[in-house]
């Protein structure tokens, strides 16, 4: 049998150090453990590690229980089992609070931001369409890629008839407009309908163009 943790293995990153939990059964409930993982001559009992697995608890829960998020030793899978028993409910780490605050603040951060990207976006988008004298629709590239410093999917302006633009630049219907005619492969524009158009070359072309029958 395996001595000394019981849990889930090490991963990829060095887990930081973590404060000890304040909550007043702590030091009990270390002791508790280490004379249960003594009474077991220091051995993983396979039952209990199932036990320990199959709590009817929650992340948090254990995380308010032994203070950290990382592997477990031997005794702390004790002490999630006797803790279970006494029906302990300690209050989240605080660490783990600021954490979550700091988590939500930075996403919150990162929403305005693209809020003001996104009204950025629009705000070209309804200017450049207002005058164009083809009825088009945007799709958007089938592959995000980083765009102002998010991942973005393309927003590709096309036609839905044949337009042309200039003396004989030639635009297909249901190809993007920043395509050339002569392009045997069409974009990829699986990324859906709809939004602002956000493809500098498409924008550009959208208020030149005019259906293909209509002379220069």
């Amino acid at each position: 049998m395996r001595r000394g943790r019981a849990g889930l293995p090490t991963g990829l990153f060095p887990v930081p150090e973590r404060p000890k939990p304040t909550y007043p059964e702590h030091e009990w409930l270390v002791a508790a453990a280490q004379a249960s993982v003594r009474a077991d001559n220091g051995f993983v009992d396979p039952v209990k590690l199932r036990n320990v697995q199959s709590l009817p608890r929650t992340h948090d829960w254990r995380i308010s229980v032994l203070g950290h998020d990382g592997e477990r030793t031997l005794v702390e899978m004790h002490m999630l089992l006797l803790a279970h028993e006494q029906d302990l409910d300690p209050p989240l780490p605080q660490w783990v609070v600021d954490a979550r605050a700091e988590a939500r603040r930075r996403e919150a951060e990162r929403d305005a931001k693209l809020k003001e990207l996104n009204d950025m976006f629009q705000a070209r988008w309804d200017e450049v369409s207002q005058g164009c004298l083809v009825e088009v629709s945007v799709w958007r590239n089938g592959r995000a890629r980083a765009h102002y410093g998010y991942a973005h999917h393309l927003g590709h302006v096309v036609p839905k008839v044949d337009a042309v633009s200039g003396r004989c630049r030639r635009h297909l219907a249901g190809r993007a407009l920043c395509e050339t005619e002569q392009r045997a492969q069409p974009l990829d524009l699986s990324g859906g309908e709809g939004g602002p158009a956000t493809c500098v070359s498409c924008l550009d072309y959208t208020p030149k163009i005019r259906p293909a029958s209509t002379p220069a």
